[in-house]
């Protein structure tokens, strides 16, 4: 990455939180809310934050720098939740080259780790993590190439990330080169459940 390459974090904090029973950008990470921690983290290592919510939703207080986007397709999954971030006007800009999506619900993010995909080389339309059995589409780098692609499927009606993940050419980070940032790969960890929460967080 240039030094005139800017970067953005889109931040997918809606769902339905079903199996959780409750808001997980509300649960909290130590003192401060998952979706407070994953913002503030994440604003070390790119210029731009967004974080995406559905219309009803009533996020926790947040960094004033923090842009809000409400999510345009509400209920359409989170390849919906990516194109809205994509849209707001502070990440459309043209100066925004590479875009990281993350979500509330994985809030053990490693700046390091982002530091590193953004600063892949190559213009491959992403640089995904290859953990083994597949390409993790959330915590990946994205360039501006792929949200043109977004448009695209999400247009046809495709709804699932891994479908959007096939139309892109993807520069491939073993996960295992990663544990270099992170020693337990942490930044891959979903908390869905209580069972998570209280194994991973309040261990």
């Amino acid at each position: 990455m240039t030094e005139r390459e800017s970067s953005a974090a889109i931040i997918l904090c809606g769902g339905k939180s079903t199996r959780m029973g409750t808001d997980k950008a509300s649960l909290r990470i130590g003192s401060r809310t998952f979706l407070d921690h994953v913002c503030r983290q994440v604003a070390t290592v790119v210029d731009v934050v967004v974080a995406v919510r559905s219309a009803s939703q009533k996020l926790p207080e947040l960094p004033g720098d923090v842009r809000i986007q409400e999510d345009c397709w509400p209920d359409e999954g989170p390849l919906a939740g990516f194109l809205s971030g994509a849209r707001h006007p502070d990440v459309a800009a043209g100066d925004v080259s590479r875009i990281w999506l993350g979500s509330c619900d994985a809030p053990f993010v490693q700046p390091e780790v982002i530091r590193h995909l953004l600063e892949v080389p190559g213009n491959r339309d992403a640089v995904l993590v290859d953990t083994g059995s597949r390409l993790e589409p959330l915590s990946g780098v994205y360039r501006q190439t792929a949200t043109d692609k977004l448009e695209s499927v999400f247009s046809s009606g495709e709804r699932r990330l891994q479908a959007f993940v096939a139309c892109l050419t993807v520069a491939a980070i073993q996960h295992d080169r990663l544990r270099r940032f992170d020693p337990d790969l942490a930044f891959l960890r979903n908390v869905n459940t209580h069972d998570d929460y209280e194994r991973w967080v309040r261990c």
